[in-house]
């Protein structure tokens, strides 16, 4: 079994408990803190930026750590070490980190960018999440060779450690729930007892943190399926097993994607990538929502160009910050 020594950094998520505990504590009752200004346009926060704004649908804030002020989330814009994300009832937004990781949070959610250090030439990744509420989505890119490779993601009642994997958290009042999607590999601590051996959740498993229980179970296609609908933005694939490619663009699975020259040459019926059986005309129907989502997402995801100068945690030649 991997060493989950290597998956978490103890002495980085330790750190962040105690602080993230008292801000919880702390927490009102609503996600948007009492009587927060929300000014017009955008500043920077402090540092260079972690991460950038993809898509946003519905009311979207911004909260830098050194602000007392909020703004309102747009395409584009730089997230921050130390930045609050708040969706509203009707919100939605997706955002980039500098390694390539993907963010896809629901509405009523909020979460906090606590630590966020991505450095090639020294092979590190720092990052640390804290999920205060809702729903979230997390494409974690997978860093082959690098010396450290810490992603982390507390809530209430767990951490979640992970590599590279594609997994969803939904933070509920008094528990957690994870669900693993596809190639997904992590590790899970339970906050009332950090000294166990964290609890192994691969693809296609669900896990739920309760208290001092942790139980762990099969996801089935239902639940896989409800889960992705939640994170779903207009111009997402909506037919396929669907996963982007953290370098840009949508990716399809080998294999899954009828070419047109193959079109019509089947007699009867096809399968697709469900096992269901479809005449060959919704097939075509099928390909031709692929191939044009790859090129509408392709278009519209830039690559995140990172900062240059000292990283936040001390280092030189990375990017990122610290709070």
């Amino acid at each position: 079994m991997k060493s989950y020594r290597k998956i978490f950094g103890f002495g980085l998520w330790l750190m962040v408990i105690m602080a993230a505990a008292a801000a919880v504590a702390a927490e009102p009752s609503g996600l948007v803190p009492a009587g927060l200004v929300v000014r017009d346009g955008f500043e920077p926060g402090t540092g260079n930026p972690v991460g950038q704004i993809q898509m946003v649908r519905g009311k979207v804030l911004i909260i830098h750590a050194d602000m007392p002020d909020g703004f309102r989330a747009a395409e584009g814009l730089s997230l921050y070490t130390g930045d609050t994300i708040i969706t509203t009832d009707d919100g939605r937004i997706r955002f980039r980190m500098l390694d390539g990781s993907l963010l896809t949070l629901a509405s009523n959610t909020k979460l906090v960018i606590n630590r966020n250090v991505f450095d090639p030439s020294m092979q590190t990744r720092t990052s640390f999440f804290s999920m205060i509420s809702g729903k979230a989505r997390f494409w974690v890119k997978k860093l082959i060779g690098f010396k450290r490779s810490d992603f982390e993601v507390k809530t209430k009642t767990a951490i979640v450690g992970v590599r590279g994997s594609d997994f969803a958290i939904i933070e509920h009042m008094k528990k957690t729930e994870v669900v693993a999607f596809d190639k997904t590999d992590i590790y899970i601590i339970k906050l009332v007892d950090p000294d166990a051996e964290p609890v192994h959740v691969t693809e296609f498993e669900r896990a739920v943190v309760e208290g001092d229980a942790l139980e762990k179970s099969k996801a089935s296609r239902d639940l896989i399926e409800s889960m992705k609908q939640e994170f779903r933005m207009p111009g997402d694939l909506t037919k396929g097993l669907e996963k982007p490619n953290l370098h840009g663009g949508v990716r399809i699975p080998k294999g899954k994607l009828v070419q047109p020259a193959l079109i019509g040459t089947h007699g009867g019926t096809i399968t697709d990538v469900y096992g269901r059986k479809l005449d060959n005309q919704e097939k075509v129907a099928e390909s031709r929502d692929q191939i044009d989502t790859i090129l509408e997402e392709t278009d519209k995801t830039p690559a995140l160009k990172p900062g240059t100068g000292p990283t936040g945690s001390g280092g030189t030649g990375g990017t990122g910050g610290t709070t």
